[in-house]
């Protein structure tokens, strides 16, 4: 593994003195360390950052590309690392989106369903290798209509396995591990002002993942996602977010690939991974206001549940969490910010720093 680590930080610092050679400074390089405690994985260092430019004979109708960098080495082995390069290329207005990460961390489940409290909690650890190819470009036919093609594959090995009965139901593999290849497609919908952080305008997303047998993958199943966002701009630099996010698993697969709530983006306030189930429906809400050219705020309400079979969904199965944060304009000729979010869900609270907003 550490073999991998040394290609990531290799791969990032040739990246870096490319794009230093050739954008003709066209770019704009940042990162921040970080560092936190847990009594599992003792003391950690970190780092974010990412490296956002356009590629030479691209104006302000093209996205920023980027590559992101992001992990974290604690004093008891444990790691995360994830690279996503997300470049926009001249070639046919071709976007390349590439994800690869590699683990050796923690893991907590706590059921199935939206119904868990912090006792339900078991903790297990893990490894994990992750790469997710997607490639897509503008329709001929359909203005502002973005499709494409993706490529997911993973490999994942439980650690330490001391109880094994919370995995008996959904099914893991009695060696506790799994390989996944899946293919699949993605269309998007885009009229938002600004894809970094919009103001005005509209995105419809689905993205659709098939995993199968017969492509060497231990289990068959598919991963249907819908992401549904609007911006309603108000006086001054004031903007109400509103964002429906459902994701929806059919067949049988291992509790790692089920529907979830949690984690900065979905839901925040809660674990990634509190509340698992094959369905899941989201609502956010997130008024923003930057009241200087800098420096900025928000309040935000997030309400979802996971669920088998939707008429099955009761009023004490809505979850809510409400938070508030911080926006410091980290990037202005890209519109990225540093962002510090404060959540509180139902006996339970996040805490999150990071770059650029949840939707």
């Amino acid at each position: 593994m550490k073999k991998f680590l040394y290609i990531i930080m290799m791969l990032t610092f040739v990246l870096t003195l490319l794009a230093e050679e050739k954008l003709d400074k066209n770019y704009r390089l940042v990162g921040f360390p970080f560092g936190f405690y847990k009594p599992e994985t003792s003391f950690a260092l970190g780092f974010g950052g990412g490296l956002y430019f356009r590629l030479p004979d691209q104006d302000d109708s093209y996205n920023t590309s980027e590559i992101a960098l992001a992990g974290f080495y604690s004093f008891k082995n444990y790691y995360s690392v994830t690279l996503k390069p997300d470049i926009y290329l001249n070639l046919y207005n071709l976007r390349v989106l590439t994800t690869l990460k590699f683990e050796n961390n923690d893991g907590s489940y706590f059921g199935i369903g939206p119904l868990n409290t912090k006792d339900d909690e078991i903790i297990y650890r893990y490894q994990q290798q992750q790469m997710t190819f997607e490639i897509s470009n503008p329709s001929f036919f359909i203005d502002y209509l973005e499709r494409g093609l993706i490529i997911d594959y993973s490999n994942f090995k439980m650690k330490d396995i001391k109880d094994s009965s919370f995995v008996q139901y959904p099914f893991i593999n009695e060696d506790y591990k799994y390989q996944q290849l899946g293919l699949g497609f993605r269309m998007d919908y885009d009229r938002r002002d600004d894809i970094h952080f919009p103001t005005d305008g509209y995105y419809a997303g689905i993205r659709y993942v098939s995993y199968r047998k017969d492509w060497n993958s231990d289990y068959e199943f598919n991963n249907l996602i819908f992401d549904i966002r609007k911006y309603f701009p108000l006086k001054g630099n004031q903007t109400i977010a509103n964002q429906l996010y459902s994701g929806n698993i059919s067949h049988n697969a291992p509790f790692m690939f089920l529907s979830s709530l949690g984690g900065s983006e979905i839901m925040r306030g809660y674990y990634e991974g509190r509340f698992r189930d094959r369905n899941s429906l989201v609502y956010q809400l997130e008024y923003r206001n930057m009241f200087t050219e800098k420096w900025g705020a928000v309040a935000f309400a997030n309400f979802g549940t996971v669920y088998s079979r939707f008429e099955d969904i009761e009023r004490k199965d809505i979850i809510p969490s409400f938070g508030i944060g911080g926006r410091y304009k980290l990037i202005p000729e890209d519109n990225i910010n540093l962002r510090l979010d404060l959540a509180k869900g139902r006996n339970s609270f996040g805490f999150y720093f990071l770059i650029e907003e949840a939707f």
